[in-house]
């Protein structure tokens, strides 16, 4: 659990689940609660929280995206194409271009 918390001015991401080699390695379960990213990422690839790979059932709740001046942050949550159970609840963002970037696909491929 990440609570409570101001994370500002990283590098490209403020909170990264990176792809790892093996689904056992990953980040799951994890819950992000009344935290506050703030103006992370240089260039156009700003993100706050970037979940990759494999990942699964992450939690982010009550938590504030803001962007000040110089508006580094582009997306405030982007989730990974493989990631699986998603819980967003009661964020706020404030100036961004795209505030969730959900890269699942739309349909259940058939087995």
């Amino acid at each position: 659990m990440i609570a409570g918390c101001t994370l500002e001015r990283n590098g490209q991401v403020g909170i990264l689940f990176r792809e790892e080699d093996s689904e056992f390695r990953g980040g799951h379960r994890n819950r992000i609660e009344q935290c506050t990213l703030r103006d992370n990422g240089t260039g156009p690839t700003g993100i706050g929280i970037d979940i990759q790979g494999r990942t699964q059932d992450i939690t982010v709740r009550e938590t504030r995206f803001e962007n000040t001046t110089d508006a580094p942050l582009r997306v405030g949550i982007r989730i990974g194409k493989e990631t699986q159970r998603v819980v967003l609840e009661d964020n706020t963002f404030e100036n961004f271009p795209t505030m969730v970037q959900d890269r699942r696909p739309t349909t259940i491929p058939s087995k």
